[in-house]
């Protein structure tokens, strides 16, 4: 049995929270690996539910720690954003558990370097900030002292080159004790299901972020639909809004005027943003750090033409060849007019993004690599 330890997970009343963990624990189950999960938090008492045929269970260390030594099937430990507290478990742990760390992103990179506009807007957020960077030191330099000296079988994976470097580098892994492997999330070629495209909707752009922190490059996305209205084509261009977060009022200010441009306040599930792809041609998707950039990935296995920018992880999965990753938003305007201007080059970008990432992002690629290594291992 597989154990996937995370310190939040989908529930009925918030399906958002750690979804793509919740993807993977399904597909172990699909491809008839016994698996659950362990919400690891401060409650000693129990808290069990299930989602979607995923048995949840919800505790401290301590509980932790009893459940997997009390339970001959655990054979495999998985844990999502790794932290102290997992490594107290860990430490306690029979030695005959193997274990498995997904790097995500946040647990491995330090605080400064997480640093984006909005981040210091108000005397909360600032001080929420400053909390964390307590918080993040410690934990940086608490899994820097004992990543290389567990005693249990243990393996690195990370979604990206990128996301590996970091890793490797802040926290000072040793390869010879810890192996690191690069495993993309997945993206479901089931749901993104690519049709080839009308190239009427080239005129058809799409926007679905977080309005949640200046790491999404929000400002880039509203200055690129502002640079859109300065051309001719602007007359025929449809653009479509998505989003929910605290930065949504100040973002879409900018642009809610715009007769071409519609704003939808709210969370889509995956089959709803997988319908909103079959509308549209062109995604606009701007970052300024992403470990892979799964929503615009989503985007490209759809076939939309996604507009991003050129930096950490995102070459890795939207290579330059294609010519759609830029640093500012009249780079990225001009590009998505050249693309609608030219109905041949929209037909062919948008069959070779998604072949591209369905052959990367696939669950052979994905999934079962992840569970042929912990097979291996086990």
């Amino acid at each position: 049995m597989i154990t996937t330890v995370a310190q939040t997970y989908p529930t009925e009343n918030n399906l958002y929270n750690n979804g793509f963990v919740h993807a993977r624990v399904k597909e172990y189950i699909h491809e008839g690996i016994e698996a659950n999960v362990y919400v690891l938090c401060n409650r000693s008492i129990k808290s069990d539910y299930s989602i979607e045929g995923v048995d949840v269970m919800a505790g401290n260390v301590s509980r932790l720690v009893d459940y997997v030594n009390n339970n001959k099937e655990v054979t495999c430990v998985c844990f999502h954003f790794l932290n102290p507290s997992m490594l107290k478990a860990i430490q306690h742990f029979r030695k005959n558990i193997k274990l498995v760390v997904f790097v995500h992103g946040n647990e491995a990179l330090w605080w400064h370097e997480r640093i984006f506009p909005d981040r210091f807007s108000g005397f909360i957020r600032t001080l929420k900030f400053i909390k964390y960077m307590i918080v993040n030191t410690y934990s940086i330099n608490y899994i820097r002292k004992r990543i290389n000296n567990i005693d249990n079988s243990i393996n690195i994976v990370c979604v990206s080159e990128w996301m590996k470097n970091v890793a490797v580098k802040n926290w000072k892994i040793d390869e010879k004790k810890v192996q690191a492997h690069i495993i993309p999330n997945i993206v479901n070629e089931n749901i993104f299901k690519y049709e080839k495209k009308d190239s009427s909707l080239r005129y058809n752009i799409l926007l679905i972020r977080q309005f949640t922190s200046g790491k999404y490059a929000l400002d880039i996305a509203m200055d690129t639909i502002k640079k859109l209205e300065e051309y001719p084509e602007a007359e025929k261009i449809r653009i479509t809004v998505i989003g929910r977060g605290w930065l949504y009022k100040k973002y879409t200010d900018r642009i809610k005027n715009f007769r071409n441009v519609t704003l939808h306040e709210t969370f889509l599930t995956q089959s709803e943003i997988a319908s909103k792809h079959k509308e549209n041609g062109i995604f606009i998707c701007p970052t300024r750090q992403d470990a892979q950039g799964v929503s615009m990935c989503e985007a490209m296995s759809s076939g939309l033409i996604p507009i991003s920018s050129c930096n950490t992880a995102i070459p890795e999965f939207l290579p330059k060849e294609f010519n759609l990753a830029f640093d500012t938003a009249v780079e990225s305007a001009e590009r998505i007019i050249e693309i609608i201007r030219n109905p041949d080059l929209f037909d062919q970008l948008s069959g070779s993004v998604s072949q591209f990432i369905q052959s990367k992002c696939n669950s052979q690629e994905t999934v079962i690599k992840e569970i042929d290594l912990i097979k291996s291992m086990m």
